[in-house]
């Protein structure tokens, strides 16, 4: 696959921990202090963007589809969902409701369980636009009970965290040409 000449995934402190992942799939958890690696494994894919930290978990997404949970302790994959979509944007954890939120590159946002992976609802947004900015932003979370989330069509949604219901859409951008919202709200 295509790899750009940059790293778009920012890494994460927890703590002590350093925790990175890179386009070549390597998710590794560093000692801040003194630099040395506590453990390293291999996401096949490839990870651009999709980077998060959730109790002890870790949420990555990868550019074949998967978004997988690692245990922050060794690196090991505690589950796995897989979607046809590449995964950029970076998830959001409720504390709250055990949720996962993550948004593939197709415009699909997912609620997961974070202890198992299992679907708990999906917001699917039908753009039909023909030309799109590649990237998008990741769903922001609002008091563990509302998720904020733009798409490609320049729609910015607002929708219940506990079972995806529509609280209200407003359609953002006057560009005809792009109206993406690659960021997160």
């Amino acid at each position: 696959g295509f790899v750009f000449p940059y790293e778009a995934t920012q890494p994460l402190l927890k703590k002590d921990i350093l925790y990175v992942a890179d386009q070549q799939g390597r998710v590794l958890a560093i000692q801040r202090n003194l630099g040395f690696v506590l453990w390293e494994t291999k996401v096949p894919g490839g990870v651009l963007g999709a980077l998060a930290y959730g109790r002890s978990k870790l949420f990555v997404g990868n550019r074949n589809g998967d978004l997988l949970a690692l245990n922050a302790r060794d690196g090991s994959e505690s589950w796995r969902f897989t979607s046809a979509s590449k995964w950029l944007a970076v998830p959001a954890v409720s504390k709250m409701y055990n949720q996962v939120f993550a948004r593939t590159s197709a415009g699909t946002l997912y609620a997961l369980s974070e202890t198992k992976g299992d679907l708990l609802w999906s917001y699917p947004n039908a753009s039909d636009k023909k030309m799109t900015i590649w990237g998008s932003g990741g769903p922001t979370l609002f008091r563990d009970s509302e998720i904020f989330q733009g798409f490609d069509d320049g729609t910015l949604v607002a929708l219940k965290a506990e079972n995806g219901q529509l609280i209200w859409q407003k359609k953002l951008g006057l560009n005809r040409r792009f109206e993406d919202v690659d960021m997160s709200p």
